[in-house]
């Protein structure tokens, strides 16, 4: 992920309020004056947003596991769905930094991840113990 002035300026902001809003006040000028700047500040702003976006889902995984975790065996749903073990799937679903990058499920990981809950739900709902 490459830095941009975009995210710095954000990363400014959350220490330095009364910064950001002078930086802030210079890029917007210098967008309004130099139209190649201003093509370049937004294309800066859309990766900002974009990688943002994709910060945000991987949160939204780990956190929608987490209020299972303690109901059901993650080392049984990394074993039996996906024949890993279960720091691989702690590894994706805090995308810790694996090989240099961040370990994130693939498209069909999340598939397999979601017809695995829905069998496990199907198999716990179904279930009636008679006595």
């Amino acid at each position: 992920m490459t830095k941009n002035r975009i995210d710095e300026l954000v990363k400014k902001g959350m220490k330095n309020p009364a910064g950001f809003e002078k930086e802030l006040a210079v890029l917007e000028k210098t967008a309004k004056t130099d139209p190649d700047k201003k093509k370049q500040i937004l294309k800066e702003f859309r990766e900002s947003l974009d990688n943002k976006g994709k910060e945000i889902k991987g949160i939204a995984v780990r956190r929608q596991l987490e209020d299972i975790s303690d109901m059901i065996s993650l080392s049984y749903l990394a074993r039996h769905y996906f024949n890993k073990s279960r720091q691989w799937l702690n590894q994706r679903m805090n995308e810790n930094i694996v090989n240099g990058k961040p370990a994130k499920f693939t498209p069909e990981q999340v598939n397999i991840l979601n017809n695995a809950l829905k069998d496990i739900s199907h198999k716990i709902g179904s279930l009636n113990v008679v006595y």
